[in-house]
């Protein structure tokens, strides 16, 4: 009763302390959230818009190198920047004051949400805690009942003594009979044995038995042996010569078939004589008529030949006559043409000069000589020409690929500038986007992590120099003093939430995620992963049966494989 008395009092002073009206942790959650990337957002614009006053020269803008269209009359390119840039520092610093103001307000909250969680495990101890008392005044009050039916009766005590004993007899005799019918039972295969041995000695002696029975009618026909040799040699090798007398037998029907053949053979050859002598006597008259065809052809022979030298000669004629009148018209022609050729000789010799034609003779080389040279100059002229025109068009491509050049180098030229202002900028600005990626990280990884380990008081936070740190009850637990489960969790979500960010991945492989993880930690790793909507395929392989209920497929692999 002293434990109930402390528990209630600390009830009542948590519930005084959880009255307090404070918004949902959530809600404070997100409105920090907001602020936060918010403040980011403002620092990164307050940082640009510094790096831009400091490159404005002459007011004028450093992308276009003129005066920006956009400012009003009147208006600079440095009172505009000042202007905003004082505009966003006071916009900053309301984010930031608001900021603390959520943050506190969220510890304050996490501080009630934990005590909250404390104020219930109390009243589960003080329900159950009155539940045991009751309980125990129960059997309090039973065990008087049964002291008040009881009382003083010794006989009860006497005999329930007796039955103890008589029990503990009956024990002993119990285990010296199982000792016994266990020795019975070893000795019963042991029977069963010996049986199958005596059979297999009766079989045995049978078998002797009949083996001695053909032995000696073995040795009585070995005796017998010596009679049955001189007998054979008296009827002089009778197995050969009927094997002999069998082969002969197996011959005949091969020998009558043999005879058949050649008679009918012979029948047919008798059949083709007679024919043959019926057309021998239709030939009889022959002879006759050879002997008078050959002195036919003795009496024309010498005929004969002379056709044959003379037929070659004959059959030439009708050509030979064709080529002679051929002939006698050429000469025709020829005559003609000489005597034009004659009177044309008379009439160009009364036109001719000796003196001329020397004159000519003599000047011919020297004009052969002029013509080749010209020819070659007029080669030469004609070569460089064609040379010359390809160089004059090889140089004016060159022209127009120059001006090209030269209008893509200042494109260049122009491109680099504004590449090395761009990237001065950004290497200015790495910063803070890095600033922003890891706030971003941090906070999805944050709620990936309260929804794995099922508890949201707690808060992880990627600091900027890449270390984990678990925030619990306002202390900061770094990443070696966490637990193995917990340092897996912290891992698996800073992982998860950067595969989210920054990867276009739609798969992922799971090597053991739930080692070092409690049973309630594994399920809740489970779940978590059962619920990402951002990958097509997950892949988890395990020892663990957390997952058998939140997966789509599971393949078991036995270890023979």
């Amino acid at each position: 009763q002293k434990e109930r008395k402390i528990s209630e009092s600390r009830i009542a002073e948590i519930q005084t302390d959880v009255s307090l009206q404070l918004p949902s942790i959530q809600e404070l959650e997100q409105n920090y959230h907001i602020h936060s990337a918010q403040a980011a957002d403002l620092r990164a614009c307050i940082g640009r818009d510094e790096t831009m006053q400091r490159e404005i020269k002459n007011g004028l803008c450093p992308l276009l190198s003129e005066r920006c269209l956009n400012m009003k009359e009147g208006q600079t390119l440095e009172h505009y920047f000042q202007f905003q840039l004082s505009d966003q520092r006071s916009r900053l610093l309301e984010t930031e004051n608001s900021l603390k103001a959520v943050a506190t307000q969220l510890t304050q909250a996490r501080l009630a949400l934990s005590k909250q969680a404390t104020l219930d495990a109390l009243l589960n101890q003080l329900e159950k805690a009155q539940k045991d008392e009751s309980s125990c005044e129960k059997q309090l009050s039973q065990l008087r009942e049964d002291l008040d039916k009881l009382g003083d009766n010794e006989q009860v005590l006497d005999s329930r003594r007796a039955d103890t004993a008589r029990l503990q007899l009956l024990e002993v005799e119990l285990i010296t009979a199982r000792a016994s019918a266990l020795k019975y039972a070893q000795l019963e295969p042991r029977r069963l044995r010996l049986t199958e041995l005596k059979d297999e000695g009766t079989q045995t002696r049978k078998l002797y038995d009949s083996d001695n029975t053909r032995l000696k009618f073995l040795l009585q026909d070995l005796a017998e042996q010596p009679n049955i040799e001189s007998l054979l040699l008296a009827l002089g090798n009778p197995r050969a010569t009927f094997e002999s007398l069998n082969r002969q037998i197996a011959r005949e029907s091969h020998l009558l078939y043999d005879l058949k053949q050649q008679q009918e053979r012979h029948q047919k050859l008798s059949d083709e004589t007679a024919s043959l002598k019926l057309q021998i006597e239709g030939w009889s008259t022959l002879d006759g008529k050879l002997t008078e065809t050959n002195t036919l052809i003795t009496q024309t022979r010498n005929d004969y030949n002379s056709f044959i030298v003379n037929e070659s000669l004959a059959l030439r004629l009708p050509s030979l006559e064709s080529q002679l009148e051929k002939i006698r018209l050429e000469t025709k022609d020829s005559k003609e043409k000489q005597e034009e050729l004659e009177i044309n000789y008379i009439e160009i010799s009364k036109k001719y000069s000796h003196e001329e034609h020397n004159q000519k003779r003599h000047q011919l080389p020297s004009l052969i000589r002029q013509t080749a040279q010209l020819e070659s100059e007029l080669k030469y002229t004609e070569t460089q020409e064609q040379h010359l025109s390809i160089q004059l068009e090889r140089l004016s491509e060159v022209k127009c690929r120059q001006a090209d050049k030269m209008a893509d180098r200042d494109k260049l030229n122009e491109l680099h500038d504004l590449a090395d202002f761009i990237r001065d900028c950004l290497r200015k600005a790495g910063p803070h986007i890095t600033e922003a990626y890891l706030h971003t990280v941090s906070l999805e990884a944050n709620q990936l992590y309260r929804e794995i380990s099922g508890n949201s008081l707690v808060s992880l936070r990627w600091e900027l120099d890449y270390e984990i740190v678990l925030e619990e009850e306002g202390r900061d637990r770094p990443f070696h003093n966490l637990s193995g489960g917990e340092q897996m969790a912290a891992a698996l979500s800073v992982r998860l939430a950067l595969l989210k960010e920054f990867s276009e991945l739609r798969f992922a492989f799971f090597d053991e995620p739930t080692t070092n993880m409690d049973e309630e930690r594994r399920r809740n790793l489970a779940q978590q992963i059962g619920r990402i909507k951002d990958f097509e395929q997950l892949f988890i392989v395990t020892h663990d049966d957390s997952f058998e209920g939140f997966t789509d497929n599971i393949i078991q692999l036995p270890k023979s494989h």
